[in-house]
This record gives structure tokens, sequence and C-alpha cells, in this order.
């Protein structure tokens, strides 16, 4: 009855019922669909990241991480391959003169290995590969700049501030669109890069990246309970290893700070040194101030003596000046006693020509008389004429001579003002004279005797 009355109300509301059949039908189409869906997609993204060695931890430490941390981590139970890594966010130049911010990775060997989608991986210091989601394969063959925007710091980890794109990739290690933040820039990271180990001038690493054994599939309940019972002794490890780190780097830093303190107390030796001599140098300059005070006082008695000096050299200036005023005066009475003296020598030379031709005449008349006594009277008469006139004659004699005489002595007076050929031209003139004087003043006194 219940049953008659069931197929009743259905056929009556048939539409409805296919409705809500439909309705249910859809609904757990949907949910076997989404059940089986997330099995398919977990495994497809557990076959992904497995075929390209996509890392379980990311070990991450302020202080850095050394080759022996990586060794630590590999030496761990349960680890299967350790590798440390670099990335750093950085500036880049862009299209129109604007700047990028890309998250530059370290390629690893083992761990993380990238999706080729074109050109190939770099292999070099200088070569780089880049998103794919940042850039297309045209960007292959171009060069990447590291502005230097970037602070030094930065741009000290690269061996080279240009890179040579040679691939386009995909990474395992960005699961999405989003590529993170950063400080610099306008803050959003817009894509990333890899290079080789050798592209980074860098001693230690920003993070170590884990691979563990025997880790179910990713994304399962199970892999999360292995992930969380092996993050534990991971995490006192890293703790460890910092520890270690920081004593390394204390160490260090101690022993610079001794090397520096070394120097600094070098430096104060030096400084006392450097004391000591300027103490030395004060000694030496107080001397050497005192010794060119000293050397000032004598300047100044120099300048004085000088003075006085010039004043002695101005007053003989002056008297050579008196001299040579008065030695132009004697030269000029000098000339005229030589005129005069020429003169008085041709005056000389005259009378004693007139002498000579008297006493020619005196011995033509004394000669005639001694001939001719009889005409004695007439011719003493004219003997006697002659010879007044004779004597005239000899008074003009006696005054030339004397004039000659004159003029020897007022040679004689200029001799001391005269030198070199003056002086002996003066004195043979003066010799001649008085030989001349001599001669004629014998002639004269023989006149007179006669």
């Amino acid at each position: 009855m219940l049953v008659r009355s069931l197929f009743r109300t259905i056929k009556s509301t048939l539409g409805r019922y296919l409705s809500i059949f439909a309705i249910i039908a859809l609904g757990v189409g949907f949910f076997i669909g989404l059940r089986v869906t997330h099995d398919a997609m977990l495994k497809t993204a557990d076959d992904y990241l497995t075929s390209l060695d996509f890392y379980d931890f990311r070990l991450v430490s302020t202080l850095g991480l050394t080759d022996d941390d990586v060794k630590a981590f590999q030496n761990e139970p349960g680890v299967l391959l350790a590798e440390g890594s670099i990335s750093v966010p950085v500036l880049v130049e862009a299209k129109g003169g604007s700047e990028d911010v890309l998250t530059v990775h370290m390629l690893l060997k083992d761990i993380n290995d990238l999706d080729l989608v074109s050109g190939r991986l770099p292999e070099g210091p200088d070569e780089v590969v880049l998103d794919a989601f940042y850039a297309g394969p045209s960007r292959i063959g171009q060069t990447l700049r590291i502005t230097d925007s970037n602070e030094t710091d930065t741009l000290d980890l690269f061996r080279s501030k240009s890179l040579q794109i040679v691939g386009i990739v995909n990474s395992p290690y960005y699961s999405n669109f989003e590529r993170g933040s950063s400080s610099l820039g306008s803050g959003q990271i817009e894509g990333f890069a890899y290079v080789t180990e050798d592209a980074f001038d860098c001693d230690y690493y920003t993070e170590v990246f884990l691979r563990l054994k025997d880790m179910p599939p990713t994304g399962s309940d199970a892999y999360k309970d292995a992930a969380e019972k092996a993050q534990g002794p991971l995490e006192d490890l890293l703790d460890e290893r910092g520890d270690i780190r920081y004593a390394s780097l204390k160490d260090e830093a101690n022993e610079k700070i001794a090397d520096a303190q070394q120097q600094i107390d070098d430096g104060w030796a030096q400084i006392d040194d450097g004391k000591k001599e300027v103490a030395d140098g004060e000694l030496k300059l107080w001397d050497a101030e005192r010794e060119l005070k000293d050397a000032r006082k004598e300047l100044d008695d120099g300048w004085a003596e000088l003075k006085d000096a010039e004043a002695e050299l101005e007053d003989a200036r002056k008297e050579l000046e008196d001299a040579k005023t008065e030695l132009d005066d004697a030269r000029r009475e000098l000339d005229d006693g030589w005129q005069e003296y020429n003169d008085g020598v041709a005056e000389y030379e005259d009378g004693l020509k007139e002498y000579q031709d008297g006493l020619d005449q005196y011995e033509d008349g004394l000669r005639e008389y001694t001939s001719g006594r009889r005409s004695a009277n007439s011719q003493l008469a004219a003997a006697e004429q002659q010879l007044n006139d004779a004597e005239s004659q000899l008074a003009g004699t006696r005054t030339q001579l004397d004039e000659a005489i004159a003029a020897k002595t007022s040679l004689e007076q200029s001799l001391p003002y005269l030198s070199g050929e003056a002086y002996t031209s003066a004195a043979a003139i003066i010799a001649n004279l008085n030989t001349q004087i001599t001669y004629g003043e014998y002639a004269y006194a023989d006149g007179m005797n006669q």
C-alpha cells in the first residue's frame, strides 16, 4: 500500500523527482571527482617535484653557513643530501632605464633542479638563466646588468656585474606566480635568476637545502608527519652549528681585535716615539731659535756696519770725485805747462840759434881783428858795436834760459801727479831741459867771458 502510494507520488511529480535525482547525482559525481582529483594532483605534484629533486628542508642562519655546516647536516641520520646555497635580491637594469628586483640563486648540483624551457643552463661565472615568468626566449643572448644602486655588500658578492643570459627556466622553488617581496626598489620581486657557484665571491652560504631519506609523497599526511619528526633534531643541529659559527666568528673577530689592539699598541708606541721626537725637535727648535736670535743680532750689526760702510763708501766716492776733479785740473795745468814748455823750448832754440849766429859773427870779427890791425880802430868800433849787439842777444838768451828753468821747475812740480807714459815723457823732457839749460848756461858764461 505504501509502495503503491510512493509510485503514485513519483508519477504525479516526475519532473521534480528527476531534478532532485540529477542534483544528487551531480553532487555525488563532483564529490567523487574531488576525491580522485586531490590524489591525482598530489601525485602529479609529487612526481614533478621528485623529478626535479625538490628539497625537504631549507635551513637559514643569520650568521651564514659554511662547508663544515653542510657536512654536519649531511652526516645527520635520515639526511640523503645536503647542499649549501646563496640567494640574494638584487637590482638589475630594466627597459626604459628603470630597475627590477630579482632574486639570484646559486645553481645546485643535486637539489632543486631547474626545468629548462629554452636555451641552456649556465656554465661560467658570467652566465645566467632567467625566470620564464619574467623573461621570454628572446632575452637569450642579451646581458643582465646588476646596477650600482645596490649596496656595496651586495655588489661585492658577485665576481661580475654583467651576466649573459643563456636560458629560460622554471624552478620548483616557485610553485605559483608570486615571487616574494623585498626592501629594494618598489618592494615587489619581479622574478628569479640562477648562476653558477663561481659567479659568487663569497666564503659562506646563506642557506642549506636538505633532502631526507625515504620520504612519503609530497603533500601527504605521512609526509607532514615525517617532516615534523625530522624538524626537531635538524633545528637542534642548526642551533648547535650556529653556536659554533658564532664562536668561530667571535674568535676571528677577537683575533682581528687582538691584531687591531697590537696595531693600536704599536701606534701608541709610535706616538710615544713621536712625542719624544717632538720633544727633541722642540729642544732643537729652541736652540735654533736662540741661534736665530744670535744670527739676527749679528745680521743687525752687519746691517749697521754695512750702512756705515756705505756712508764711508759714499764719502770715499765723493773724495774720488773731488780727486778726479783735481786730477782733471792738474791734467789741464800739465797740458798748459807742456804748451808753455814747448813754447819755451822753441824760444830757447831760437835764442840759441841767434846766440850761435852772434858767436860766429864774433869769431869772424875776431879773426878780422887779428888779421888786420891797421883798420883796428874802425873795426874795433864795429866789433864793439857787434859786441853790444851780442850782449843784447845774450841778455835775450838769459831770459830764454830763465823761462826754460821755470818750465822745468813746473814740470818737476807736476811729476807726482803723473803716471805711466805721461810720467816717463815728462821725466825725459826734464832731462833734455837740464841738458839744454846746462849747455845754454855754459855758452852764456862763455859769451860773457868773451
